[in-house]
């Protein structure tokens, strides 16, 4: 255990070479609320100086001390810097990974599996990771092929800045379940229930019926979560994001599913809308997505022949 002088030292050191060591750090963080006077001093000290350096934009592995939910007074000016001024990597702090994909992590340990449920049979697992340690994005962790940070990780995906506001959390939670396929019950059981969920929900069916893996990252305190995909799957789930609500609405009216006035209850409900044709609904918006991804996909292979060819003449020349 760490004890007051030589956090005095890293003070020290932290201000003349503006970092310590990941090691340093651990010790750091690994402290919790103490009864000793000086102790207690010596870290409100710690973190005022870890603060004033966030504040400036400065980052280094003095930010891993911070814990962003523990309840420790000598931590709160760190802890409100980095909440005010910290960026999305600074603050990630839940991860959800796809069973398919769960293969590839090299950090396996810090995941624990979910998704079983008693309420639902033959649902897929998926796992998860909840942190709370500032900067866990950057954080060098050993594992059985050397050390990896999930920053680097994470390179080998696509990523989509899928989910913001308030209720990012939750609305990215429930997309990454329906998407991972851990609810064995029909669409329309539990997506329709509040207008601002549906577009998610159906893309989230989407990618759910194509069999595309994928892993979402939350930021709670900066209201953000961000999906992740093989880039092989880029193109269809982009195009399929930029799908809106007003589009399929547009397209269920075209195909007789819904009229204006049912479009209108629709868009105002607070529940469950009465008389709608939920799996109707549901079913077209597949295909027209479906549709939209495909004439994406015949649009690159298009431009990629043309590139081609192109080429080929100028070798020609």
């Amino acid at each position: 255990m760490i004890d007051a002088d030589e956090i005095r030292q890293l003070i020290q050191k932290l201000k003349d070479q503006g970092d310590i060591s990941v090691n340093e750090a651990d010790e750091i963080y690994s402290q919790e609320n103490t009864k000793s006077f000086e102790l207690k001093k010596v870290m409100e000290k710690w973190y005022e100086v870890v603060a004033e350096k966030i504040r400036k934009n400065l980052r280094g592995n003095f930010v891993f001390t911070i814990d962003l939910h523990k309840d420790l007074e000598f931590m709160e000016p760190a802890q409100d810097a980095i909440r005010k001024y910290g960026n999305f990597e600074d603050l990630w702090d839940f991860i959800q990974v796809d069973k398919r994909l769960y293969s590839l992590v090299p950090f396996k340990h810090l995941f624990v599996e979910a998704g079983e449920s008693p309420l639902f049979k033959n649902v897929e697992i998926y796992y998860e990771m909840k942190n709370s340690r500032a900067g866990i994005y950057y954080y060098p962790f050993k594992t059985a092929t050397g050390t990896c940070t999930i920053s680097h990780f994470m390179k080998r995906f696509y990523s989509i800045p899928a989910f913001s506001g308030i209720n990012a959390g939750v609305t990215s939670k429930k997309f990454f379940e329906i998407a991972a396929g851990i609810y064995d019950i029909p669409l329309d059981f539990y997506s329709f229930k509040n207008v601002r969920e549906i577009r998610h929900c159906i893309l989230a069916e989407f990618m759910k019926r194509k069999n595309i893996p994928c892993i979402v990252v939350t930021a709670l305190y900066d209201n953000k979560s961000i999906l992740f995909i093989e880039e092989e799957n880029a193109i269809a789930v982009k195009r399929a994001m930029e799908t809106s609500l007003e589009k399929l609405i547009e397209n269920a009216i075209e195909k007789n599913i819904i009229n204006k006035n049912m479009a209108e209850k629709f868009i105002m409900r607070r529940g469950q809308l009465e008389n709608f044709p939920d799996e109707e609904f549901a079913e077209a918006c597949m295909k027209y997505i479906d549709d939209r991804v495909k004439m994406k996909l015949k649009w690159k292979a298009t431009q990629e022949e043309v590139e081609e060819s192109n080429e080929w003449l100028k070798e020609v020349r």
